[in-house]
Formats: C-alpha cells, structure tokens, sequence
C-alpha cells in the first residue's frame, strides 16, 4: 500500500518521524511517501493522494501546509491515522475530520501503534 506522510516542518522530523518509520518493517511492506525528502521537494505532495491507501499525518505541531495536504486527503477519502505525541494537544479541528487520532509516547511507540492500527 502507498502510505503518504504528513507533518509540520517545523520539529526534527527526519530524526523523529521519516528515520523510525524507514527503518521499521512498515517500509518493507508498504511505499511511504516522505514529502520533505530530496527525491520528492519538486514534487506536489497532491499528485501521491489518489492513488494513497493512507495518510499518516503527524499532528503534534500545527501546520498549514499538513492541513492543506489532511484536506486533500479527506476530499479524496484517503483513510487518516492522526498521530500526535504525548504532551501536546494536536488541533480542535480534528474533531470535524474523519479519521483516527493515536497518542503516542516516542518513536518507536509511533511506529508500534501505526503497525497494530495496519494489523487491525
């Protein structure tokens, strides 16, 4: 399945989300999608949601562009796991969008979390 990931751009994302998710078995079974890495910056992140069979969007930080790209998923009905980190209170307005919203502890909880939500 072709898994899109999106996030603000304004933490450690490479560190704290694309390196665990690469290096998980998620990567092996499945084509995620990393907006921000060398070989998509001139890509439009829009051009990968219709043909998505997920989105995982990271919600612990607010991000516009990760709305815009949520929305575009969601108008495409592109099922969402919303993650967001322990400690920090992802959007009010997530509760308007369809989809699942999973706290989650550190790095390799995110990954463990969205392995058992894949399972189920």
């Amino acid at each position: 399945m072709k898994i899109l990931v999106a996030h603000a751009s304004n933490y450690d994302y490479q560190t704290e989300l694309y390196e665990p998710l690469k290096q998980s078995a998620l990567a092996k079974e499945h084509t995620l999608i990393f907006p921000h890495d060398a070989e998509n910056v001139e890509i439009e992140t829009s051009s990968h949601i219709p043909d998505a069979g997920l989105m995982i969007a990271e919600v612990s930080y607010p991000s516009t562009g990760a709305g815009i790209e949520i929305g575009l998923a969601q108008a495409a009905n592109v099922p969402t796991l919303f993650m967001h980190k322990t400690g920090t209170t992802p959007s009010f307005a997530l509760k308007f969008i369809t989809g699942k919203v999973i706290e989650y502890k550190d790095s390799a909880d995110l990954v463990s979390k969205i392995e058992s939500e894949l399972r189920a």
